[in-house]
């Protein structure tokens, strides 16, 4: 088996990154400079958790019962499905808002799934190929666009002032954090890298720290007091944008966000059907992920003609199936490990 360099791992987790920041929203009245420092201080905590992880992995001390793998293996499927629900419907929901009379929610979600199963088709190797080309492409048009949006910067926009910053910084941690997938990902994914493995963290980790700053802060210094009212930061960011090289970047936010959303996906769905290979001994994997992408779909349209599905993608469900997901994922490395060094 082919493994992944470490530069291609780190590639996948700043587009899922990129992807999470995408999809964000205020709170009324969100002061983005807190929000800033609540990223600051998550990249922490993640590299707290993460760093440890890696230097188990790498130790090669790798062993667990079959009983307990099934069960890492089946808590995997959980996280990884409901990761590919919660993401994909947020996605959705956010292409409708920008433009109902253009896109459906579900159409959309469906559509997404089925390309990401065929994109997961690629292999891992495939997928991170295309993550590594499409990084520094997406990398210099954000730069373009910002670089467009110096004149409207404005640092009295911005506020330090909060009537309570620990509470408000403890929620921004708690929203970034919910319905992401790059900690999954990256405790998913480092155990199929090569040496040194802490590298792709160590980058994942700085990029994830730089964007985030950098993202929140010029939401408010541009936005300003209008940041609460718009919905997506994102799209709304590129409606501010007015300059002599490009005029309204709505499309090229858009096509960077769908990428990082495609990316992401797949990279779940990969997660997802080498966890089911190893409970069924299936020998297709790509029949494998085509059926899960049918019953994936088939599940949001039963959700949705039921009206349950918007309770299912709530807040506290997303950082729940979050933190789940990524505890069960830093132990189901091992099994899949092993069974394929034996293989």
């Amino acid at each position: 088996m082919n493994s992944l360099s470490p530069y291609q791992t780190a590639a996948i987790l700043i587009l899922a990154r990129m992807l999470s920041l995408s999809l964000y929203e205020p709170l009324p009245n969100e002061n983005t400079v807190l929000t800033a420092a609540a990223a600051l201080i998550l990249c922490a905590v993640k590299w707290l958790l993460l760093m440890p992880a890696v230097r188990v992995i790498s130790s090669r001390q790798l062993f667990c019962s079959r009983a307990a793998a099934n069960i890492i293996s089946l808590m995997t499927v959980a996280g990884a499905a409901a990761l590919l629900l919660v993401i994909t419907d947020s996605f959705a929901s956010l292409l409708e808002a920008v433009s109902p009379e253009r896109y459906s929610r579900f159409g959309i979600t469906v559509v997404l799934l089925l390309v990401c199963a065929y994109t997961a088709s690629m292999g891992r190797q495939g997928l991170a190929r295309t993550a590594v080309l499409m990084l520094p492409v997406f990398l210099g048009i954000l730069a373009v666009i910002f670089f467009e949006l110096r004149g409207s910067m404005l640092p009295d926009r911005m506020s330090l002032y909060s009537p309570d910053p620990l509470s408000e910084a403890a929620v921004s941690a708690v929203r970034l954090s919910g319905g992401s997938a790059d900690l999954f990902l990256a405790v998913t994914l480092i155990p199929f890298t090569s040496k040194p493995k802490s590298r792709s963290a160590a980058i994942y980790l700085a990029a994830d720290a730089v964007m985030s700053l950098i993202f929140f802060l010029m939401c408010g210094s541009v936005l300003g007091r209008w940041r609460s009212r718009s919905g997506s930061l994102w799209f709304t960011l590129a409606d501010c944008t007015r300059g002599s090289v490009i005029d309204r970047s709505g499309a090229m936010f858009l096509a960077v966000s769908t990428s990082c959303a495609v990316i992401t996906c797949a990279a779940l769905l990969m997660v997802l059907t080498r966890s089911l290979k190893l409970l069924t001994g299936a020998k297709s994997p790509n029949i494998l992920m085509g059926g899960t992408a049918a019953l994936l779909s088939a599940l949001l349209l039963a959700l949705g003609a039921r009206g349950l599905y918007p309770r299912l993608v709530s807040l506290p469900v997303c950082t729940g199936v979050s933190a789940a997901a990524a505890a069960a994922a830093l132990t189901s490395p091992l099994y899949a490990l092993r069974k394929e060094r034996e293989g």
